[in-house]
């Protein structure tokens, strides 16, 4: 039996989740006119708007691994199709291979060729096949290298089902009746949280709008605020309280079930 914690220390790297290039030049390319939208609004400096033009280059890490958490959770949503596949599979008493084979087929019915699950089921059929290698072995490699918890939780399961005794099929279809609950009852938090962050990126604007359209129509009324060294303070302050509740918000807003 291939366990989690005997196979810990010899997993292999973290699944490979790419990130299109065309997402990547979008966001270098807003990134750095917001950067220097913000740098000139809250400074009224060139010089200072072409230094925060650095700040995606700085934030790029945070941008990727942004990307693959949104990525992981897609590929969580959509296992719940793979656990029906397994699911089907142990009640009609198919073997493990068969049923890699078929939540393969599913996944390149449902979502097409070009997605990271589909893939990484295409490739564990490919090498179960030319291999010979154990189902067991390369769904616990496939696990490991997901680190996703419901993913690592079924097929440890399953596994488990499979090497032991017991009532197989009532086994796996309980476990896959659990965790594709918990998969429909994040959906539903990640659609209510949905209009929350809406609204929370809309107030972390509304301080760069009201000093765009103090700008735009009363530029003497906040002159000051360029023009002196109390001014640039109290502008540093603004930015920097504006940058704490944002990143507060984000934190809020990160739940997980």
């Amino acid at each position: 039996m291939y366990s989690l914690i005997d196979r810990f220390r010899d997993r292999e790297d973290e699944l490979k989740i790419p990130i299109e290039k065309k997402l990547i030049a979008i966001y270098f390319v807003v990134g750095s006119a917001a950067s220097f939208g913000v740098g000139w609004l809250f400074f009224k400096n060139i010089i200072v708007g072409a230094g925060f033009c650095v700040s995606p280059f700085l934030l790029f890490p945070v941008f990727t691994e942004f990307v693959r958490n949104i990525k992981r959770e897609e590929m969580n949503m959509q296992f719940k199709d793979v656990l029906y596949a397994f699911s089907d599979a142990a009640a009609s008493g198919k073997s493990a291979q068969l049923s890699v084979d078929n939540a393969y087929r599913n996944l390149r019915r449902i979502y097409g060729d070009n997605n990271v699950l589909t893939e990484s089921f295409g490739e564990m059929t490919l090498k179960i096949k030319e291999t010979n290698a154990a189902p067991e072995k390369v769904l616990m490699d496939f696990a490991l290298k997901c680190e996703i918890e419901d993913i690592r939780n079924f097929i440890e399961i399953y596994c488990i089902c499979l090497t032991s005794g017991g009532d197989r099929e009532k086994a796996i279809a309980k476990a896959a009746s659990i965790i594709g609950e918990k998969i429909n009852l994040r959906l539903e938090l990640r659609n209510i949280l949905a209009q929350k962050k809406l609204e929370a990126a809309i107030l972390c604007c509304i301080t760069p709008i009201i000093l765009l359209f103090l700008q735009i129509t009363s530029a003497e009324y906040t002159a000051v605020l360029y023009s002196t060294f109390a001014g640039r303070i109290i502008m540093v302050g603004c930015l920097a309280a504006a940058v704490f509740a944002a990143s507060k918000c984000l934190k809020i807003m990160d739940i997980r079930i």
